[in-house]
């Protein structure tokens, strides 16, 4: 079929030798492009078979706090009116329990951050992404600047969230050291978003964040300025690999048919908001 493929395409798509095969630029590039449309293919499959078989009982769904914007209240009501016999509730996750409602039953699926390194839970293909920013302090030197660069948190301390996160988590997300080798200043934050913008708002200390939690979180103290230098943080659905069920996989097909939909990468992306200084 490959063969096939390649003599309708008139060129090469991998390079084959007896003890390997690889792409070749036009079969990577190849895959750019179909790939994203075969998932959403594979996506809208999956949504129309659990629609025609019907799904019932209950489904809990869980979130991050900062990432229930609008894009996850509208797929939340798309589910419950395809599966009208499906009774659909929502659950905010705390950020000193990632994935305890999954794993006490609270939760059927959870929308959360990645990475997820645990091997009881399976995450799923990202679904959407969110800018990097940082809380700085009214008066901090970096509040003045529209933009802060990653290099600048070597001279700050950052406070990265509360002890109980995920380590694979936390190592990602708060970067123990800058792109160019310099050592960051971490320090343990609150156990809730809004106790965390307090002892911001309090010192000298900063904290990374993104674009969601921006969006969702205001403190008279705290002005938010986009975080140039590292990636985005990209949320995903988790579930528990021993506890799958139709219900599950019908909401999480019906949330990937509508990323690819948002974005041709299969990926939803959070608005942008602008700096947010209460001063102003």
């Amino acid at each position: 079929m490959i063969r096939s493929l390649e003599r309708d395409l008139g060129g090469a798509l991998f390079t084959r030798t007896s003890r390997k095969v690889e792409p070749t630029p036009l079969g990577a590039r190849a895959q750019d492009i179909l790939g994203p449309a075969y998932e959403a293919l594979l996506a809208a499959y999956a949504e129309t078979r659990a629609i025609a078989q019907g799904v019932t009982g209950a489904l809990c769904v869980g979130f991050l706090g900062g990432l229930n914007g609008p894009e996850f209240t509208d797929l939340v009501t798309a589910f419950a009116e395809r599966h009208p016999a499906c009774e659909v509730t929502t659950l905010e996750v705390p950020i000193t329990d990632f994935y305890g409602a999954l794993r006490r039953g609270d939760a059927d699926v959870v929308l959360t951050l990645l990475p997820v390194a645990e091997p009881d839970l399976t995450a799923g293909h990202p679904l959407a992404e969110y800018e990097r920013t940082a809380a700085v302090p009214l008066g901090h030197p970096l509040a003045g600047h529209p933009a802060i660069g990653v290099e600048d948190l070597a001279g700050s301390v950052v406070l990265c969230g509360p002890p109980e996160l995920p380590e694979a988590f936390r190592r990602s997300y708060f970067p123990a050291a800058t792109p160019q080798g310099r050592p960051v200043d971490r320090r343990p934050g609150g156990r809730t978003y809004q106790e965390t913008f307090n002892m911001v708002a309090a010192g000298d200390a900063v904290t990374i964040t993104h674009t969601g939690i921006a969006r969702h979180y205001r403190h008279p103290g705290v002005v938010y300025r986009p975080l140039l230098g590292l990636p985005p943080a990209r949320a995903a659905l988790v579930r528990r690999t021993a506890a799958d069920n139709p219900a599950v996989r019908a909401f999480t097909a019906l949330a990937r048919t509508r990323a690819a939909l948002a974005d041709p990468a299969g990926r939803a992306r959070a608005a942008d908001p602008r700096p947010h200084d209460p001063s102003s």
